[in-house]
């Protein structure tokens, strides 16, 4: 019999797994990038054309919008943009980065709806987890991210990462016109003609290949004709006073021989193909050039595939045609590309099988985040060898400033050492730092003879103590900076009229240890291995520590120089530390003896004593 419990309806209700949104994807791949963004902001550096962002915005809005407009050669939307970024966060290097890795977030996500509109199967529900156009978006999100070329111009101080956004937008409202067909989406593409070129001059070569894929593909839809003359006319009506700008601009121009701007160029020839072809590949063509045989075996058929072709190939294709008749290629301008081509790569990843193209995917990842810098050449880590040389410095250093006039190293100076080191503490002759103990000597041409033979001035009585991390000269760029110091005293005191005694200088003070530098030079070869004792005396003259033995040096990792084996007139500095963890707070003494330590025998000095006092220390208070 049938319980009154088998007859009910049942009113249980089956649970079903948590079912995670499509777009999830998508949201870790944007939280990635802007990670490597910002973990990437302290991996690059200024360049001097990045000052420009610091200097050209300092005036009230009127007169750097009107400088930017009558007496530069830029575009306004970025100057506008960054006029106002700077009075809401600063001009920190940080923020500054910040503004331009806000844009390029945007990029990203819009990039992911490219992806969807252009690569979408075709038929295929657009629910569905596995839809390919969410995979290549997601994919595209974290190849750019460690992409050399768009890493280094998503960070760039400049407009290039806002020149990037206007490109993508451009490119999405105009693909989604062709395939609507509505006015709203002409008007509205029309408008992201102008946005461009108030932001870039050079996004106009976006405007030619859209125009390119328009009459290739649309030529002989009338309706779209008549929508794309309602769009220009928008865009011309828009851009009118940006052309009467950019007229005036040109019109003041130097233009070189050449029949291009006098800027540093690349001629279009296949080295200049090569260099852009291993930036956008992070190096590895072996991988990134397959992928895009890939996508184009399987995706040859789809227009958004040949759109992607068009702005990242034919983008760079049709400038350097143009370069070789007026010199114009340089590859910051066309940074926009990257989007393009990693559309493209991403498409090729997709093209494989679902796991192994995630597969590839993360095989490739640290393989290009592990080089996303090493593409940046010409920069000199002035960062990295400004704030060390804040940190290494005293109040009396002085600061010889070993090349011609540079407002923008001036600049980074400025910004990066302290206030006290800028006061007067600069000079730039030789002459003047006669009579400074501490001196730092920074040249950007330290191979040539002229700054040798200062250098050898500088360190005739001097020892180089420090070199920031920074500091070098290699094949990319030079510029060392030096930390030369002279011993505490001028004139030598000399133990037994052989080894001389240039002074003390005491480094450090802490309850266990004290660490100081004795400063050696002999005028002659010393004839026997003295030991030098350091030691520490109370107020009755008791003894309560010291250190004996051979000089170890500052340099060559403290190698132990017996003073047998020193080089007349060479300069030594002797580190040493006294060990006082069992040594009560007070004020002691500290006194220099030189003896032969087989009888203790000690030297003496031209007044008859047998030790110098060198300095008093305190300790514990």
């Amino acid at each position: 019999m049938a319980t009154p419990t088998d007859m009910a309806p049942s009113t249980q209700r089956q649970t079903s797994p948590i079912q995670l949104p499509a777009w999830w994807p998508a949201v870790i791949a944007l939280l990635f990038a802007f990670g490597v963004l910002v973990f990437g902001i302290y991996r690059v550096h200024m360049r001097p054309d990045e000052g420009y962002a610091f200097t050209n915005y300092q005036w009230s809005f009127e007169r750097s919008i009107t400088r930017l407009a009558f007496e530069d050669n830029q575009a306004q939307l970025w100057g506008t943009n960054i006029w106002v970024w700077q009075r809401l966060v600063g001009t920190h290097e940080v923020p500054m980065r910040v503004n331009s890795i806000l844009w390029s977030m945007l990029s990203l996500a819009i990039t992911y709806q490219i992806a969807r509109n252009w690569f979408k199967e075709r038929g295929a529900n657009p629910h569905r987890r596995r839809d390919k156009g969410r995979l290549i978006g997601t994919f595209a999100i974290i190849l750019l991210a460690v992409n050399a070329f768009f890493f280094t111009y998503a960070l760039e101080m400049r407009m290039y990462a806002l020149a990037t956004l206007t490109s993508v937008l451009s490119m999405h409202f105009f693909s989604l016109w062709l395939q609507k067909r509505k006015w709203h989406l002409a008007l509205m593409y029309g408008l992201t003609v102008p946005l461009m070129l108030y932001t870039h001059y050079y996004l106009g070569f976006i405007v030619i290949v859209q125009i390119i894929y328009f009459v290739l593909r649309h030529g002989l839809n009338w309706r779209l004709w008549l929508q794309a003359l309602g769009a220009a006319l928008l865009a011309i009506i828009v851009w009118s006073p940006g052309a009467i700008i950019i007229y005036h601009q040109f019109s003041r121009i130097d233009f070189g021989d050449a029949g291009g701007l006098k800027i540093p160029t690349s001629p279009t020839n296949m080295q200049t193909v090569n260099e852009l072809v291993r930036v956008v590949t992070n190096g590895y063509g072996f991988i990134f050039i397959p992928l895009m045989l890939l996508a184009l075996w399987r995706w040859w058929q789809r227009g958004g595939f040949w759109l992607a072709m068009l702005w990242g190939v034919g983008v760079p294709a049709l400038v350097l045609l143009v370069n070789t008749q007026s010199t114009i290629f340089t590859q910051r301008y066309v940074s926009f590309l990257m989007v393009g081509l990693g559309l493209v790569f991403a498409a090729g990843l997709a093209a494989l099988p679902r796991r192994v193209g995630w597969v590839a995917l993360i095989i490739i990842v640290p393989l290009c985040y592990n080089t996303v810098t090493s593409h940046i050449i010409g920069r000199v880590p002035l960062r990295d060898i400004y704030t060390p040389m804040g940190q290494v410095a005293e109040d009396d250093d002085l600061i010889l400033v070993d090349h011609g006039p540079d407002h923008f190293l001036y600049e980074m100076m400025e910004r990066y050492l302290p206030a006290y080191m800028m006061d007067d503490s600069l000079v730039y002759d030789v002459e003047d730092t006669v009579g400074h103990r501490r001196v730092w000597h920074i040249t950007n041409e330290f191979l040539t003879l002229p700054v040798k033979d200062r250098f050898n001035a500088l360190i005739e009585d001097r020892v180089r103590m420090y070199e920031p991390p920074g500091s070098d000269c290699n094949r990319w760029w030079c510029y060392r900076a030096q930390l030369l110091v002279g011993p505490p005293q001028e004139e030598a005191t000399l133990f037994g009229d052989q080894i001389g005694f240039r002074g003390v200088d005491v480094e450090s003070i802490t309850e266990d240890t004290i660490t100081l530098h004795l400063w050696w030079k002999n005028p002659d070869a010393v004839e026997r291995d003295y030991s030098i004792s350091v030691q520490m005396l109370d107020s009755n003259g008791a003894l309560v520590a010291q250190t004996d033995g051979p000089i170890t040096s500052y340099f060559n990792g403290g190698e132990q120089v017996a003073t047998i084996n020193m080089i007349p007139n060479l300069i030594y500095v002797d580190v040493r530390t006294l060990d006082v963890s069992e040594v009560p707070p007070g004020t002691y003494t500290l006194e220099l003896i030189v003896y032969w330590w087989e009888d203790n025998t000690r030297l003496v000095l031209p007044d008859g004593s047998d030790h110098v006092v060198m300095t008093s220390v305190t300790i514990g208070e």
